[in-house]
Parts: C-alpha cells; structure tokens; sequence
C-alpha cells in the first residue's frame, strides 16, 4: 500500500508531497537501487541530494558528491530510548522528545491513509474538526463505539479521539474531565484505569 499526502504552505515555506509506502509496495528508486536497500526508512529528496535515514543510521546520497562532508555538531540530545522517555515523563512531568501533541500527529496523519484506502477516496482533512469533509463515510473509521464491559474511569472515552485533549489532561490544562470529575492539580500525574463493567 501507499499514500500521497499534500501539505499546504506553511508561513514562508512552500507545499510539501509526502509519500508513504507499506510493505512489499516500495518506491522506485527503491526498487531500480537508486537507494541503499534498506528493510525501513526515511528518504528527504531536496534540491541538491538526499537523505536517507531510520532510527539507527543515516546516510546522504548521492554518496560521492557528499564523500568529506562535515556534519554540524548535534543540537537535539540523543534519546535515551521511548521506554525510558516515557518513565521520565511520567516520573518527572518532562516532555518527551517524542511527545502526546508530535506522535498525535504523526499517528492522524498515518491512519489517515488507513482511511482513505479503505474508502477508496481521496480526502480532504479537517483537523480542527476531525473530519474528511469530502468523505462522510471516513466517519466510521475515524471515531467507534467502544463495546460495553469496559470503563475508564475518570476520564470519558471519546477524548481519545482528540489527542489535544489528552495532551491537555497530561499538562493538567484541563480540570475537569467529566461533571464530577476533578483532577488533582497540584504535581497531578494522570493515570487510566480500566475497570469491568458488572
């Protein structure tokens, strides 16, 4: 599988096209071995080269115009892995570099080709709204019904549809999740617990 994305402009920048391909389904350049073969990765092409890349490596292409190239020196700490990102957040309330609001968004708009090429459409994506405007019946993919015998409890279930939400139930911005439910301010760490409905 693949799908186009397409980025208005932003300020001073201009349109982007993304492309993300699945599986056995590889780009061309991939295939013809314009590119290293990797298993997985990120391929930049810009205007003077490429660059190629995936969480543990990095490459700029053509390699021979590149061969002597100087790096910057790095500005952005290296992760010391998501699992303990994660554990640092939750124990000391810093952000992780791959946070709620970053991996909200990179997860809509990934799903979002789950959506269009299961309904066969292009879409239109409203992202305040939550919705293809084009494409109603994208609905039933985007939002569920959650099946009865489970709760969680002290947070209603339909604000996981709305990753700003929760990011700002994280940051304790919000103070009250539902009527009667407050969340502690002070040094507030949120928890979900699921509970069997009897």
């Amino acid at each position: 599988m693949s799908a186009a994305y397409e980025y208005g402009a932003r300020g001073d920048l201009p349109p982007v096209r993304l492309t993300w391909h699945q599986g056995e389904n590889k780009p061309e350049i991939w295939k013809n071995g314009g590119i290293p073969k990797w298993d997985s990765g990120c391929l930049f092409v810009g205007s003077k080269g490429m660059l190629l890349a995936d969480y543990g490596k990095h490459v700029l292409l053509p390699e021979k115009k590149f061969e002597g190239f100087q790096r910057p020196p790095p500005t952005i700490p290296r992760s010391p892995g998501h699992h303990v990102e994660w554990l640092q957040a939750c124990k000391t309330g810093k952000p992780a570099s791959a946070n709620f609001e970053y991996s909200g968004w990179l997860t809509e708009a990934n799903h979002l080709g789950n959506v269009a090429y299961r309904t066969g459409r292009k879409l239109h994506w409203n992202s305040k709204s939550m919705k293809a405007t084009n494409a109603p019946e994208a609905d039933q993919f985007i939002r569920r019904t959650y099946r009865k015998g489970w709760a969680l409890q002290g947070c209603r279930p339909e604000l996981f549809g709305n990753v700003k939400a929760l990011w700002m139930l994280w940051k304790g911005q919000l103070e009250r999740i539902s009527d009667g439910d407050t969340a502690h301010k002070a040094g507030w760490r949120p928890a979900v617990i699921l509970r069997s409905e009897p």
